[in-house]
């Protein structure tokens, strides 16, 4: 797990064409070293808060989730789904709870809370990734059976973690963040686990930051497996849709007005943003097209 992550974080480079681990100067090899599908696909449309329940976008029309509650009371906002399709999670109470709904369930149960959560995200184990948004340093993570898990991220002391965006293999974390008087900052770190899969321990002190011309950044969503989408801007700019490189340049996506939100698929082609009025926008063909009597908020894809 540790040479995956290391690897698909650090062969982006152009420079670098292969690494070797070594623990007490000993090389481990490869074949000792488990192994993580880094070609996850997301076969599922993407969930979205729509008519207060939680929805799916399929083409140009959304439709409700079979067995959604009705959200209107519960400040819910920020739903996610896992690649499997077994699960949707989002917050509650303004961000005070997290919320888990099984696919076969009729009800949907708090499985962490806090002070003001940020936006989940559900790794291909079905762990659910969040943080508080004032941050100290750490961030929590909910196993498929409801353990909960503390992993420590020092380099967030301090600061106010705007969204947390775990990769579809799971061997990353993109974490945007940001602190007074500063650009907004997008960094990607392996995600530590123990033997058993687990997240644990820390992330790593030296993060790799992406995106760092930009000055303000508003959302972030991994679009493939080296690449991440962002609503961002460069100082004196207004914020637009980009598609930005683990490394390398950012290309801006067109323009969209008043954008809110980002979500991408797998490919990087298939991008969802919506706007604080609710407004849906989809990016195929390299145009931006606006779906049509569609209100919603919050995108995300499976994963």
């Amino acid at each position: 797990m540790i040479r995956q992550q290391i690897a698909t974080t650090l062969q982006v480079i152009p420079s670098i064409s292969a690494i070797e681990l070594s623990i007490g100067g000993q090389t481990v090899p490869a074949s000792l070293q488990p192994k993580t599908d880094s070609s996850v696909q997301v076969d599922g449309p993407p969930v979205v808060l729509a008519d207060d329940h939680l929805s799916r976008v399929s083409g140009t029309t959304v439709a409700k989730v079979e067995n959604s509650p009705n959200l209107k009371e519960a400040k819910a906002s920020d739903p996610a789904v896992s690649l499997d399709d077994s699960m949707y999670t989002y917050l509650a109470d303004d961000g005070k709870q997290l919320m888990r709904l099984k696919a076969n369930a009729v009800d949907a149960t708090p499985i962490l809370k806090g002070k003001k959560l940020v936006r989940p995200s559900i790794d291909r184990f079905n762990t659910t990734w969040t943080g508080e948004a004032r941050n100290k340093g750490e961030l929590k993570a909910v196993g498929r059976d409801g353990e909960s898990f503390t992993v420590a991220a020092d380099f967030l002391n301090g600061r106010q973690l705007i969204d947390i965006e775990v990769s579809r293999d799971g061997t990353r974390v993109a974490l945007l963040s940001r602190h007074k008087g500063e650009p907004d900052r997008v960094d990607v770190v392996g995600v530590p686990r123990d033997k058993a899969g687990n997240p644990s321990g820390h992330v790593s002190e030296t993060p790799i930051e992406v995106g760092a011309n930009f000055d303000e950044v508003k959302d972030v969503s991994w679009a493939g497996s080296t690449s991440l989408v962002a609503l961002a801007a460069e100082e004196g700019e207004s914020v637009q849709p980009f598609r930005i490189g683990v490394t390398g340049p950012a290309e801006q996506l067109g323009e969209v007005s008043g954008g809110s939100r980002i979500a991408g698929g797998v490919d990087g082609r298939s991008i969802l943003v919506t706007s604080s009025d609710g407004a849906l926008y989809s990016y195929n063909s390299n145009a931006w097209q606006k779906l049509v009597d569609v209100a919603a908020k919050d995108p995300s894809y499976p994963g």
